[in-house]
């Protein structure tokens, strides 16, 4: 069983709040900018999406947050809170791609 010494404990719960708020300063929660994030990887995703060479429209949303995590494409590598939208939002990323698909079709 392992010990929680205070230091260690005050870590562990700036660690879950960093997860929840995001970096300092930042305003990711916001869902403003967590929709305005989501809307433009959405529409950006879609517009590349090809059936018969991309798969499912779901593979293909999977695919382009990996994608966009390791580098993302300009100009959305200019966007502060990206890593962090992809990351802790990835559904609702991965939902607006979806729907966007969904309305090409």
């Amino acid at each position: 069983m392992m010990k929680l010494n205070e230091q260690k404990l005050r870590e562990m719960i700036r660690e879950a709040i960093m997860t929840e708020l995001g970096p300092p300063g930042a305003s990711a929660l916001d869902p403003a900018i967590v929709e305005e994030l989501t809307d433009e990887i959405g529409d950006r995703a879609a517009g590349g999406y090809e059936p018969s060479i991309d798969g499912s429209p779901e593979a293909f949303a999977d695919f382009i947050i990996d994608s966009y995590l390791r580098e993302p494409p300009p100009p959305l590598n200019q966007r502060e809170h990206l890593e962090f939208v992809l990351t802790n939002h990835r559904d609702e990323v991965e939902a607006k791609i979806l729907e966007y698909i969904g309305m090409m079709t």
